[in-house]
């Protein structure tokens, strides 16, 4: 996983961008062939790529999260994290964070968050 997402960064992506890709490509395959109503069903670390790939589509309806992350700032704040480093979008606390992304999916789309994940590892 850190090797492929070290990979990714050095050619100018991520496999965060990735993910998010291939999820909407399955979007739209599941679209092209039927599907009127989408509810998208995310957990743990396919929380942040399915809710940046829901803002991004219009195809879906609305969008359930499992163990989301609070925030990638509070992510990044701690000096122990088990989110790995292909969870992370590379620049995107330069223009959001996951709380902002959240409240849009709510207005537009439903969102449902069922729980935010606890950080399994204390501070040290």
């Amino acid at each position: 996983d850190y090797h492929y997402d070290s990979i990714e960064l050095m050619f100018g992506s991520s496999m965060a961008a990735r993910r998010v890709l291939d999820i909407l490509r399955a979007i739209e395959f599941v679209t092209a062939n039927g599907v009127k109503e989408l509810h998208l069903v995310c957990r743990g670390q396919g929380a942040i790529p399915g809710a940046l790939a829901a803002l991004l589509s219009d195809k879906v309806s609305s969008i359930t999260l499992h163990d989301a992350p609070e925030s990638c700032l509070s992510m990044v704040r701690k000096r122990i994290t088990w989110w790995p480093q292909s969870a992370m979008v590379p620049g995107l606390l330069k223009f959001t964070d996951l709380p902002e992304i959240y409240e849009v999916l709510k207005a537009e789309k439903a969102l449902n968050i069922v729980n935010f994940v606890n950080e399994p590892i204390p501070e040290v």
